[in-house]
């Protein structure tokens, strides 16, 4: 478990990474983990709940090549916000 100021936390904690659909707000495609999983890691797991015809945003934290390499072999649409202000969309 993570340490606190305290000392260690009581509380486990985890990581979860999920697809979210933007119309009906569900969410779909989710992956856990613990505290010590890397968010992109878990991404990597979420990207085969695209379908067809959907658009990926992705926050700045997710960016990077090795996912959206990933995630553009599925055919799906995605947009990656840069590490910087501006968002960047690839297709």
């Amino acid at each position: 478990m993570p340490g606190t100021q305290q000392g260690r936390t009581g509380y486990p904690q985890l990581r979860f990474v999920g697809l979210l659909e933007n119309g009906t707000h569900v969410l779909f495609g989710v992956a856990l983990g613990g505290y010590q999983d890397a968010e992109v890691r878990l991404a990597h797991q979420t990207i085969a709940h695209l379908k067809p015809g959907m658009l990926c945003l992705a926050d700045r934290g997710l960016s990077g090549y090795p996912l959206w390499a990933a995630a553009s072999r599925t055919r799906r649409a995605v947009a990656l916000a840069h590490p910087q202000e501006s968002p960047t969309a690839y297709a």
